[in-house]
């Protein structure tokens, strides 16, 4: 499976896409800066272990604020 993950700023994007790959070892692809600002990060091959990894790592930036 497939996931993208639209960021609000490329810091937010860069942080997610080197800490994933820090934890599956494998790699990502990160957009251009839309006109808002955003960012997205598409990784590939996630599996229920990297799905939790994500929900946390969303749930802990939603939180941390």
């Amino acid at each position: 499976m497939k996931a993208t993950l639209t960021f609000q700023d490329r810091a937010s994007a860069n942080d997610f896409a080197s800490k994933w790959s820090y934890k599956t070892l494998t790699g990502h692809t990160i957009s251009a800066d839309k006109k808002d600002g955003s960012v997205a990060v598409t990784v590939d091959n996630v599996d229920e272990d990297r799905k939790a990894f994500i929900d946390s790592y969303i749930y802990n930036m939603n939180n941390n604020k």
